[in-house]
């Protein structure tokens, strides 16, 4: 019997070690087990849903209904399934608004429009019309798909904008997480030629008409993408740079370095407004950048806090920090985007 289970015990012993040894090799090959985990870690449908919640709970929120039109999943890309977007309109007298395009984050992987449209609604009744959109995500689509899903919702809204009450000769560009990168290397896109020149990518809006710029929780220095306070974190977020740069030398990718906000940035950069927090997030970056914006002489705001906040604090309403954020953020888009 003892022999028996000592033979058991080194038959599992045995494959424990060939299946470990396995996923060794698995995870060195390939950065799609780690976009899996991430994926599950990202989307957590009951806490999406209680931080929508707080925004919902918040006064000004009750009167959205009547303050605030809503389109909901306008194709902008008939090619893509994530080729769609939210348009929330304010129900005022005016003809047009100024505008807002947001991305929302998820690590390039994950995250949908849903997942900030009260916060956004929000925002539109300040008097914007808001665009929200999808776009492409790994592991359909990889590095620089995102920035043409940007394009094409653009465009779609420039063909409609009368029918979308969008004025788009004062057009704002804001982002959370990889959203913020996103809107951050579009942004470079349009108003950095020299910038513009090196890469394949085209202008689709005139630079004069992008008056400011908004960054939640955002990735602005790709080549750091795995450097925050998180262990953890950092091991999931070297997956995603990899899936989504289509490199395990992602560090030193060109196409990361072409992505950078921070390195590609240039003096035509417009106002912006920055907020991150302390733990699993870029504040290092975000920092950084708000000090490369004032070098340049270009307005911007960088909202910060000692207190333990997490990524993508902002949403959460029921926080103090996350209230006083949005207060100066409506107080800067007054003196920055509205006409």
């Amino acid at each position: 019997m003892m022999k028996h289970l000592q033979s058991l015990g080194k038959v599992a012993l045995g494959t424990t070690t060939a299946l470990t040894a396995s996923l060794y090799t698995l995870n060195q090959l390939t950065p799609m087990p780690g976009v899996i985990l991430s994926k599950i870690l990202f989307n957590q449908p009951s806490k999406k849903a209680y931080i929508k919640d707080t925004v919902r709970q918040d006064a000004r929120f009750k009167q959205i209904a009547s303050r605030v039109t809503s389109l909901y999943d306008v194709v902008y890309d008939s090619t893509e399934k994530t080729g769609l977007m939210d348009i929330y309109m304010p129900n005022g007298e005016q003809e047009t608004y100024p505008t807002l395009f947001w991305v929302h984050g998820g690590g390039y992987m994950s995250g949908d429009k849903s997942d900030v449209t009260p916060y956004l609604q929000l925002l539109a009744s300040e008097g914007y019309t808001v665009v929200n959109l999808n776009y492409a995500l790994v592991p359909e689509a990889r590095y620089p798909e995102p920035i043409y899903s940007l394009e094409k919702a653009y465009v779609a809204v420039e063909k409609n904008a009368q029918a979308y009450k969008a004025d788009l000769s004062h057009v704002a560009f804001g982002g959370d997480s990889a959203g913020g990168q996103i809107i951050g290397q579009f942004i470079n896109i349009q108003v950095n030629d020299a910038y513009r020149g090196t890469t394949a990518f085209k202008q689709t809006v005139p630079p004069e008409t992008i008056k400011t710029a908004i960054f939640y929780s955002s990735l602005l220095n790709t080549q750091r993408m795995d450097k925050t306070d998180d262990m953890m974190a950092n091991k999931l977020f070297s997956r995603l740079a990899w899936a989504y740069f289509d490199d395990k030398h992602w560090r030193v990718s060109p196409k990361t370095m072409e992505a950078s906000v921070t390195l590609n940035m240039d003096h035509h950069f417009p106002p912006s407004y920055i907020t991150d927090a302390k733990h699993r997030s870029f504040e290092d970056q975000a920092r950084q950048f708000v000090a490369t914006l004032e070098h340049h002489d270009i307005p911007v705001k960088g909202t910060f806090y000692d207190s333990p906040l997490y990524h993508e604090y902002q949403f959460d309403m029921s926080l103090y920090e996350s209230k006083v954020n949005y207060e100066r953020l409506v107080h800067f888009l007054k003196q920055h985007l509205a006409k």
